[in-house]
């Protein structure tokens, strides 16, 4: 097709049918030079040899084609010229006008006077690429690539339309269309060569229109925007090999994750390309993912439990002591709620706990992490975050938790903040000086936010009032045992029915003692009246 065209076009120029223009230049620049001559000649004849300068110098600024102009007498006298010309004039020429350079007589009345000299910018380039520059030359070159262009789109298409499938038996086909894996064949190229109707449903088309696609364009989702052709060169590279799962998205509103296995396609020892098998693993990572939200999640209140928790801490905790990064912390522990759970109910103290939890959650950075410490106590770390940002933050969450609201009630919790800049050797004591901080918080009127910094040094008892709590630990730690459990027989009656909750609450947890800091927690929700024996059984030590 394009030697055709090439041809004809050749036989037009010939036949001059298409011209390069050449004539029709020479012929306009000689009848601008006659046009020129005749000026000179009325100013010649009238004597304005000064007139004939100025038509030559406007000649050469007007007209971009002119480079130079003279007028010269028969007897060689140059009459008037411009810049240059001597140098552009060929005067020894055989020809002394042409495409570049024309002469036209000057008549002063009936006798020759002089010459006009005009030269021109030459028409094309000289060598190649004066060839090129031939208007005909062009419109050849132009002619013979659009034709091969078209061809090659052409035949592109004719390729994309021929189906290698046909040639695959239909018991064959019928046999991978039935398979619940996606499977296609592509060519080196990544061009689609055979697919079987999962993968089409996977792609959200038919196979037909699949076929001869490019499986880049295809709407996968990859990591750092890799080529699907790249994975399957790290795939194939062994043999049949898997990679990490793969997402495609044939629509907005649907993701498929698919499991990839990939295998040369191998003649002699010559790779000619891939086959892909996808299994759609969709609904089995969604199930995985729920799975690990359950492992890891406190089913009430949605925030990390406790192994989840140190889990994350303890990569975080390594980060920071190699970067020298700091981490803050903080435990919340919500007011009274024993008696919310005794006054109104377990169904308003977990309706509370949500909203705490959902509070905290909100609040939180995408770096934070929330966690149900234990009942109603919470912890939250934040790492890169100082002591005093910590602290700043405790006090917007103490007062979102204020601001909740309920029907029958308001809540408030105490905080207790820390940081590993504060001595704190693992992430266990951290929490515990954030634990410290908390119930000062609760001794200190509640509602409030103190730090680990901010707690007052502790004073020892006398010896002998140690003496007295140890007497009185025994007997208290059999009810807390809940081996032997004794009915109250004072204003403390109801003391001892929180101590076995908090027991009950720690078997539950795993734990077979009793820690200072969660039974300092149950004796600062007593009432004032019973702050003498509180303070004789938390000084006392009881595990």
């Amino acid at each position: 097709m394009a030697m055709w065209t090439a041809t004809v076009l050749l036989m037009l120029r010939m036949c001059g049918v298409i011209g390069d223009r050449t004539a029709e230049t020479i012929r306009q620049r000689s009848e601008m030079s006659e046009m020129v001559a005749v000026t000179c000649s009325q100013f010649a004849s009238r004597d304005q040899t000064d007139a004939i300068a100025v038509t030559l110098a406007a000649l050469v600024q007007r007209d971009s084609d002119v480079l130079s102009a003279a007028c010269v007498a028969d007897n060689g006298e140059v009459i008037a010229e411009t810049e240059g010309h001597p140098k552009r004039w060929l005067a020894d020429s055989d020809n002394e006008s042409g495409a570049t350079q024309i002469k036209v007589p000057v008549y002063q009345g009936d006798g020759h006077f002089a010459d006009v000299q005009v030269t021109f910018r030459p028409l094309v380039a000289q060598g190649w690429l004066g060839f090129f520059g031939l208007r005909s030359v062009q419109v050849t070159l132009l002619a013979t690539l659009g034709n091969l262009l078209g061809f090659l789109l052409l035949l592109r298409r004719c390729f994309r339309h021929l189906d290698p499938s046909r040639a695959v038996p239909e018991r064959v086909r019928t046999a991978l269309d039935t398979m619940a894996e996606g499977i296609v064949v592509a060519d080196m190229d990544g061009r689609i060569r055979m697919a079987n109707q999962p993968f089409a449903e996977f792609c959200d088309s038919v196979v037909n229109e699949l076929i001869g696609k490019d499986i880049d364009d295809l709407p996968w989702v990859i990591k750092d925007d890799a080529k699907f052709t790249q994975l399957l060169d790290a795939m194939a590279s062994g043999g049949r090999q898997s990679a990490d799962l793969l997402r495609l998205s044939p629509n907005d509103s649907e993701e498929r994750i698919l499991q990839p296995n990939a295998s040369r396609i191998i003649e002699g020892e010559q790779c000619h390309g891939y086959m892909i098998s996808l299994a759609d693993v969709t609904s089995l990572e969604q199930k995985n993912q729920q799975l690990e939200y359950l492992a890891t999640r406190d089913p009430m209140t949605g925030c990390l439990n406790r192994r989840s928790f140190f889990e994350q801490m303890e990569t975080h905790w390594s980060g920071a002591a190699r970067h020298g990064h700091s981490i803050g912390c903080m435990m919340v522990d919500v007011d009274h709620f024993k008696s919310i759970n005794d006054n109104f109910g377990h169904a308003v103290g977990d309706e509370v706990l949500v909203a705490v939890s959902s509070a905290l959650l909100e609040m939180a950075r995408g770096s934070d992490l929330v966690c149900r410490y234990g009942g109603e106590e919470f912890c939250v770390a934040m790492p890169f975050e100082t002591i005093e940002g910590a602290k700043m933050a405790a006090q917007r969450y103490r007062e979102a938790i204020e601001s909740l609201a309920f029907d029958q009630l308001s809540v408030t919790a105490s905080l207790g903040v820390s940081s590993n800049a504060l001595g704190a050797d693992s992430v266990e004591t951290m929490l515990d000086q954030a634990d410290q901080a908390l119930y000062h918080s609760k001794r200190s009127g509640r509602n409030r936010v103190t730090t680990f910094a901010e707690l007052p040094e502790e004073t020892e008892l006398p010896a002998g009032e140690n003496d007295n709590h140890r007497q009185e630990a025994p007997g208290t730690a059999e009810a807390i045992s809940g081996e032997n459990q004794v009915a109250p027989v004072d204003a403390e009656s109801s003391l001892l029915e929180s101590v076995q909750t908090l027991v009950r609450d720690l078997q539950a947890e795993g734990q077979s003692q009793v820690p200072l800091q969660r039974l300092q927690g149950v004796l600062a929700d007593r009432p004032p009246a019973s702050n003498q024996v509180d303070t004789s059984v938390a000084q006392s030590g009881v595990h």
